[in-house]
């Protein structure tokens, strides 16, 4: 068996380096606010007020 051993090729091959980084992306900002929803707020106004009475 040691006579098939080449010599030379026994042994892992050459490290292969790492690829560059990538960068991340840039971020993404927050979309503006929407309007408040008069209905909603009066309809909350309304409950808490029938809950508290």
């Amino acid at each position: 068996m040691a006579a098939m051993a080449v010599p030379g090729c026994a042994g892992p091959g050459p490290d292969v380096p790492d690829g560059p980084d990538v960068p991340d992306g840039p971020d993404v900002p927050d979309g503006p606010d929407g309007p408040d929803d008069p209905a909603a707020g009066t309809a909350g106004w309304a409950d808490a007020g029938s809950l508290t009475a």
